[in-house]
């Protein structure tokens, strides 16, 4: 299991208002060296009433691998967060080989839903140099029985000698 969670949660650079966001933190990173690690949290701000979510992501698999969260599961995982809590796990899965990261949990009753914060963490490690983005390709945001209408925020990670 990992454990490895940034200390420093630096402010979205999402600039549309207000509403609901769902982006990457922190949204740039620059890590030195093959083998170096790197934290990102997939996380929600200015959003109430938050019960499931379903995201796709996609990242450079020639740059970047995910290290598995879970090695007692077969496949590699991510790190669930807290909002919305993972009691439903539909997927959970990241393919090396394509660099896509599928995630899709739901709260189960009578848990209340979540008013924002951390979705998942995923641990990147540098395997090539150069650039990787991280997009969120589609994302789902659900209330118990409508859709939450939300703006997405890309990142991107910096692998460098």
């Amino acid at each position: 299991t990992v454990t490895n969670t940034p200390t420093v949660t630096p402010t979205p650079t999402h600039t549309s208002g207000p509403g609901p966001l769902l982006w990457i933190n922190p949204p740039t990173s620059t890590v030195t060296g093959i083998g170096a690690t790197r934290t990102i949290i997939v996380t929600t701000s200015n959003i109430t009433d938050v019960f499931g979510i379903e995201i796709t992501m996609s990242y450079s698999p020639t740059i970047l691998t995910v290290i598995d969260a879970n090695t007692a599961m077969v496949g590699t995982q991510v790190i669930p967060g807290p909002c919305p809590q993972a009691s439903f796990v539909v997927t959970n899965a990241v393919s090396l080989v394509n660099g896509i990261i599928e995630y899709r949990v739901s709260q189960t009753l009578p848990t209340p839903p979540c008013n924002g914060g951390i979705v998942l963490y995923v641990v990147f490690e540098c395997v090539g140099l150069g650039t990787s983005p991280l997009s969120v390709d589609d994302v789902l945001i659900a209330a118990i029985d409508y859709e939450i209408e939300h703006t997405v925020q890309d990142g991107v990670i910096t692998c460098q000698p």
